[in-house]
């Protein structure tokens, strides 16, 4: 009826408010930690300290393209890093990358390390791809879902508005398909050791769980607006996930069996040193654009 003022109980009785519900989320985040901010609903303010941004790459050269070509385009991020990580990238992938982006100063070719026993492979690429980093935020993207062209300085500037030292942008759909991307303090990230905090556990949200256990300040925003869903992958190109063989054995790095590993490698590398071997070629680490790739 006209001129009828309802009491709030009565209008959400009635349909007329509504009161909004927090979407369904599958992570357990305890609430006083707990920050559900929108990433990207304004255009972010321009971001001054370095930004890295990165992707560990196996993908066709499509896929893997519109990756890169989305970072590289990142605006309001005045000093862009990206590093990308070579996991398994076909050589047709990896001349398409060179050809395209070879003069880039902003970008950096990564060629990754063996797995380490009881290291998930994600969590072994993420580590590698933090090593190589130079920015003050890292933001690990997944390749399989593009960057918006504010996704950097929108999870930058939302970590640094709220005092977080990392944020974990859900931009929803299925997890194979990149749901999740993550922007971290660098010196809070390195201060629990990086994904070694987490390397046995191949969830993307490991970082978020061994955070939170550090008692790191943490965040969930929603990300839909600054990772578009149109510019995703399909699920039929992109690359099956190989298995995590050491996902469920113990670390041994401290126990007798590694160290007798450690000692034979390390007695194996001065024999060969003695030799008149470089060491370089003994490393297996990483290239730079324009550098001899490692044959696989």
């Amino acid at each position: 009826m006209p001129g009828t003022t309802l009491t709030p109980s009565e209008a959400r009785e009635s349909g007329a408010m509504r009161t909004p519900r927090l979407p369904a989320r599958p992570v357990l985040v305890a609430p006083p930690v707990l920050h559900l901010h929108e990433a990207g609903a304004r255009r972010p303010p321009l971001i001054s300290e370095p930004v890295s941004v990165l992707l560990p790459l196996r993908h066709a050269p499509s896929v893997a393209l519109a990756a890169v070509r989305a970072a590289v385009a990142q605006r309001n991020v005045t000093r862009l890093d990206v590093v990308v990580l070579d996991v398994g990238c076909t050589e047709e992938t990896y001349r398409v990358l060179a050809r395209e982006f070879g003069d880039d100063p902003r970008i950096r070719l990564l060629d990754t390390s063996c797995l380490p026993i009881g290291w998930s492979r994600f969590s072994h690429r993420c580590q590698q791809l933090a090593v190589g980093a130079r920015g003050r935020v890292l933001l690990f993207a997944d390749p399989a879902a593009p960057l918006g062209p504010y996704a950097a300085a929108a999870g930058a500037y939302l970590m640094r508005r709220e005092a977080l030292d990392l944020v974990v942008l859900d931009a929803g759909g299925p997890r194979r398909t990149g749901r999740y991307a993550f922007a971290t303090d660098t010196d809070a990230y390195w201060r629990i050791g990086g994904h070694r905090a987490a390397a046995g556990d191949p969830h993307p949200l490991a970082l978020l769980y061994a955070m939170r256990k550090a008692r790191v300040a943490t965040g969930l925003a929603d990300a839909r607006r600054v990772i578009p869903a149109h510019m995703r992958a399909r699920a039929d190109e992109l690359p099956a996930e190989p298995r995590e063989p050491y996902a469920r054995l113990r670390d041994y790095s401290d126990a007798t069996l590694g160290s007798i590993g450690t000692t034979a490698r390390r007695l194996l590398a001065a024999w060969r040193a003695a030799g008149g071997e470089e060491s370089s070629s003994e490393s297996g680490g990483s290239s730079v654009w324009g550098a001899g790739r490692r044959q696989r």
